[in-house]
C-alpha cells in the first residue's frame, strides 16, 4: 500500500508539475524564458546561460521560482526518495538518499542564484550546473536500479513457472 501511495504521489506530482501551464509550472517556466527553462533544468556548468535564463524569467518570474524551489522542491524529491528507497533492495538503499542530497544541494544553489540576481556568482552557477547534471544521473541510476530490479523478478517469476508446469 505505502508502495502504490508513493507511486501515485510521485507520478502525479510530475505528471501536473511538467504537463499543465500554470504558474510554478515547468511549461510556464519555458514559456517565461522561450523554451530555456528554470535553473534546475539546466545541466553542465554555463554561467552566461544560468544568467540568460534568470533575466528572462523577469521579476515575477525568479519571485515565482524562489517559491518553487522552497515548496515543490523540497516536497517532490523527498517523495521521490521514499518513492525509491520504498522499491529498491537494501543494497541501494543509500542511492535515493544520496541523489536527494545532490537535488537539495542544486536547489540550494540555485536559491542562492535567484537571490543574488544580477549579481550572482560564476562559480555558484557552474557548481548548480554539475549538481544538476549529477542530480539528472542519480535519477537515472535509481530508474535504472528498479527497472532492473522489476526484470529479475519478472525472469525469475517466469522460471518458477517453467519449473512448476508439466512437460
Amino acid at each position: 500500500m505505502k508502495r502504490a501511495l508513493l507511486a501515485v504521489l510521485a507520478l502525479g506530482a510530475f505528471i501536473v508539475e511538467n504537463s499543465f501551464d500554470f504558474v510554478g509550472s515547468v511549461p510556464y517556466f519555458l514559456r517565461l524564458t522561450g523554451g530555456l527553462g528554470i535553473l534546475d533544468m539546466l545541466p553542465l556548468p554555463d554561467p552566461a546561460r544560468a544568467h540568460r535564463a534568470l533575466a528572462l524569467l523577469g521579476p515575477d518570474g525568479r519571485r515565482q521560482y524562489a517559491v518553487l524551489l522552497a515548496t515543490f522542491e523540497v516536497l517532490f524529491p523527498l517523495t521521490l526518495a521514499l518513492f525509491f528507497r520504498a522499491w529498491l533492495g537494501d543494497r541501494l538503499r543509500w542511492l535515493p538518499w544520496a541523489t536527494l542530497a545532490l537535488d537539495y544541494s542544486e536547489n540550494i544553489g540555485c536559491g542562492v542564484l535567484v537571490a543574488t540576481f544580477p549579481n550572482e556568482s560564476a562559480r555558484v552557477a557552474s557548481l548548480a550546473g554539475v549538481l544538476t547534471t549529477a542530480k539528472f544521473v542519480g535519477y537515472a541510476a535509481c530508474l535504472a536500479a528498479l527497472l532492473s530490479m522489476a526484470a529479475g523478478s519478472t525472469i525469475r517469476a517466469i522460471g518458477k513457472r517453467r519449473q512448476g508446469s508439466p512437460r
